[in-house]
């Protein structure tokens, strides 16, 4: 699932003339442009990650998701991270991320309970040869 996908669908279903969403977003948090933005994404684009999330009954893998960070709705995946919340199946945040720093979307650490227990780092020899052909051998 592509949050940053959600938000761009949802924006542009809004109707708003692009150029005051772009405008709104190159402002300062402080701006009240800016702020109408941020209360477009939480009452508009929240809902609807979270709905695509509570839908899937199957194992979900969330993308691109620093525009939650960039808006101040990191509350969504505190309640994904939440392990007292049921679910029906795997709900994984894919961030790129280096040891030993905390996990971070745009600048803000992920609000996780546990980062040990909620956090898997891939090997570097596996990143590093992720992007390489891999040939069968016989």
């Amino acid at each position: 699932m592509d949050v940053t996908a959600i938000l761009l669908d949802r924006l542009r279903a809004l109707g708003f003339p692009w150029e005051a969403i772009v405008a709104a977003d190159n402002g300062s948090p402080l701006d009240a442009d800016f702020r109408s933005l941020v209360d477009l994404v939480r009452h508009q684009v929240v809902p609807a990650v979270n709905d695509a999330i509570v839908a899937a009954d199957q194992p979900v893998l969330i993308t691109e998701a620093a525009p939650l960070a960039r808006y101040g709705q990191l509350g969504l995946l505190q309640e994904l991270a939440d392990p007292t919340r049921s679910r029906p199946a795997a709900r994984l945040l894919l961030v790129p991320a280096r040891r030993p720093d905390p996990a971070v979307l745009d600048g803000v650490q992920l609000p996780l309970t546990s980062p040990a227990s909620q956090s898997l780092w891939l090997a570097d020899d596996w990143i590093e040869s992720s992007g390489r052909a891999v040939t069968p051998t016989r």
